[in-house]
């Protein structure tokens, strides 16, 4: 009950009011490092409502110290993205690193110092016109460009020595948060490729992998790649 107080109080308006809570993975098995190579976007005021949940006070993707946010993103997806082997034993996740998309535009350039007026012809060299100050330049803030939301993808890997063979996931994230959460990901190992999608009511679910039938309009294929998450974080 603590919690959902806390997270009452200190919920973005934004993400109170945000029309779409949806999450979006990609996930690639990588056969040489044996490794499920994991990457999710999240909406960014949807990830600080989840993170000030968990910590029980206010955070900010923006303004929280990497050495306080980061280990806060880890607990989030160890409870949330739980990979499960045939056994039913839970595989370990391996931290990578974090973006932002889009990435803030560069700051505006300072605005250059007015120049100081020259004196009028009758002045006495005592009575000098004060020097007018630069105009103040604010901070940039680091927000999306007109018409884009912000979204904040996370990386990290997961060790398969096994491959994906029997293996389940469940995918929950902000689900206990938002009630019409959706979460969706697509799993790649090689040609083959599975595609889940979690609710809040979704339990793990059995990652099944096959070969889809090429697509019949390949510029259908085209549109759907371009909203893409992000395989791997900017070098």
């Amino acid at each position: 009950m603590m919690a959902v107080i806390l997270t009452s109080f200190f919920l973005p308006q934004s993400a109170a009011a945000h029309p779409l809570h949806q999450a979006s993975a990609e996930a690639d098995y990588n056969p040489l490092a044996k490794t499920l190579e994991v990457s999710t976007a999240f909406y960014a005021n949807d990830l600080e409502a989840a993170l000030t949940q968990l910590a029980g006070r206010a955070v900010s993707l923006e303004n929280t110290p990497p050495k306080d946010l980061d280990p806060q993103l880890q607990s989030l997806l160890k409870e949330t993205f739980v990979l499960t082997n045939p056994a039913g034993a839970t595989l370990p996740l391996t931290w990578v690193g974090k973006q932002f998309e889009p990435p803030p535009a560069p700051p505006p350039a300072p605005s250059p110092a007015s120049p100081q007026p020259a004196l009028p012809p009758a002045a006495a060299p005592s009575a000098a016109l004060p020097i007018p100050a630069a105009p103040a330049v604010a901070a940039h803030p680091i927000t999306p460009a007109a018409g884009e939301e912000r979204r904040m993808i996370l990386f990290f890997q997961i060790p398969l020595p096994d491959g994906l063979a029997g293996h389940s996931l469940k995918f929950n994230t902000l689900t206990n948060l938002f009630p019409d959460q959706k979460n969706l990901i697509q799993i790649h190992r090689g040609p083959q490729r599975a595609s889940l999608a979690f609710s809040p009511s979704s339990l793990a679910k059995p990652i099944k992998l096959s070969i889809p039938p090429a697509p019949a309009d390949p510029a259908s294929a085209g549109h759907s790649s371009q909203n893409a998450v992000p395989k791997s974080p900017p070098p």
